[in-house]
């Protein structure tokens, strides 16, 4: 066993069980702490404390282990209690236990003190594990449920494990209806075995999208954009499937009339830019989440970066062998203040107008600069910005990095979504304004700080749907 400095909290007016039971600590290992008290008074003074774990004679002259046990979850404090007692009746030991006491010992039985204090110690770590494993869960279903698309996830048998608010608003059935019912149970019996061989056509462990007719809960026909990917676990083993879809019924009818009008005139298909990739268990795995769904509203203008090699290169910093080091632009950079918004400015216009960008996309581009160097200004107090143009690649480029205390990674959705949303950090106001009026935009954030790139070229990049893959 560990050498583990532990406070002990120890209720008994027997010093010679005192020392006992600190040789018997010792001996298994510990390093104790000990402080003894003997009344309620002093045993409320030092709960106040917190110490590792409390050991606690069954009866004292003034009050017994179950009144001191009253006091301690009075104060819903998570601490280890143990009854350690001279004699005690297993009737009343029953009781202390169905109480909340984690154990029970007999003075002449203390060799198994050391097991029983570290069996306590593990039983509450296992517990503040368990509280921040639920509370992590309570704020991803709360961030999941602001996304608009019909999210499900099933096992590999198809049983539904996760249906979001997205999918009760697109298919009509409530979570608590699907949760541990199978995925076709919402198909009318009728369809199941078509829709079943539909199903396995697709080709396992592969991703697929594409339009599909849907079910609305009351019958109602639905054209869907529909995507599936399996997930997979720490190992690679696939656990699910993940499926998200969106309503296309308006769009569908428009290209029903015009096909009718314009005799079978045949239209590209949208498809959905990003497909979050899988439903994590972790913290990691919900961030991964958390950016594919955000890259996906943005149709890709948005990258939410893990780490700085995340973020792309200077365009200044890697020519292509065609291009010359004439073509590379990039002036020095700007400490940003409220001063010194009008220079980075100007240089953005000049690298720019270098790099040959058309007037409109200059404007667009300078109205997203000023909103996030005025951001940093604001909400962290000022930062650097740089700007970087490669007139060969028509590629313009702004880093603008900040020390404030980084943005709180769920209020991103409504930031994205809602007009003039602010996150209270440093993008403050006007993020939705930012990914209206630039090409990409990269973000990198943290307690540390925070580092946003923006770029834009001479002609606006496809949407992501149309990008070959």
């Amino acid at each position: 066993m560990p050498d583990v400095p532990l406070r002990f909290l120890v209720v008994e007016d027997n010093s010679a069980d005192v020392r006992l039971m600190t040789h018997e600590l010792m001996q298994a290992g510990f390093r104790p702490e000990v402080v003894c008290v003997e009344t309620e008074s002093e045993y409320i003074a030092h709960l106040g404390t917190h110490p590792d774990l409390i050991l606690c004679d069954y009866n004292l002259p003034q009050f017994d282990a179950l009144r001191a046990l009253e006091l301690l979850q009075e104060r819903a404090l998570d601490i280890p209690f143990l009854i350690v007692s001279g004699s005690i009746g297993e009737e009343i030991a029953v009781q202390a236990i169905k109480r909340g006491a984690n154990d029970y010992l007999l003075m002449d039985r203390l060799g198994r003190l050391g097991s029983a204090v570290q069996s306590a110690l593990d039983q509450r770590r296992f517990r503040k594990a368990e509280r921040s494993a639920r509370e992590e869960l309570a704020r991803d279903a709360l961030l999941l449920a602001t996304v608009r698309d019909s999210i499900v996830v099933t096992d590999l048998d198809g049983i539904v494990t996760y249906w979001n608010e997205g999918a009760t608003r697109l298919f009509g059935w409530a979570a608590k209806e699907m949760l541990g019912r199978h995925y076709m149970d919402r198909f009318p019996e009728a369809l199941r075995p078509i829709i079943a061989r539909e199903m396995a056509t697709r080709v396992i462990g592969t991703e697929w999208n594409g339009e599909v007719r849907n079910h609305h809960k009351d019958g109602t026909i639905l054209w869907t954009h529909l995507r599936t990917v399996d997930i997979r676990d720490a190992s690679g083993q696939r656990i699910g499937i993940l499926r998200t879809a969106y309503d296309i019924g308006e769009r569908k009818r428009a290209e029903e009339e015009r096909a009718a009008a314009q005799e079978q005139r045949e239209t590209m298909l949208l498809e959905n830019a990003r497909l979050l990739r899988s439903v994590a268990e972790t913290a990691i795995q919900q961030k991964k989440f958390l950016k594919d769904v955000l890259s996906s509203v943005t149709e890709g203008r948005l990258t939410l970066c893990d780490s700085s090699s995340e973020l792309p290169g200077p365009s200044a910093a890697s020519p292509s062998p065609t291009e010359s080091p004439e073509d590379d632009l990039a002036p020095a950079a700007v400490s940003l203040t409220a001063e010194s918004l009008r220079q980075l400015r100007r240089q953005v216009e000049m690298v720019a107008t270098a790099c040959g960008l058309p007037m409109e996309r200059q404007w667009d581009f300078l109205m997203a600069v000023g909103e996030a160097s005025m951001n940093a200004v604001v909400h962290a107090g000022g930062g650097v910005g740089q700007v970087f143009g490669n007139a060969a690649t028509g590629t313009v480029q702004v880093w603008i990095t900040d020390h404030g205390t980084g943005i709180e990674l769920a209020s991103l959705p409504r930031a994205t979504l809602e007009r003039g949303y602010s996150t209270a950090g440093t993008l403050g106001h006007g993020f939705w304004m930012i990914l209206q009026t630039c090409d990409r935009v990269y973000l990198l954030t943290g307690v540390l700080g925070t580092t946003v790139v923006l770029e834009q070229a001479i002609v606006p990049p496809s949407p992501a749907w149309l990008q070959p893959r």
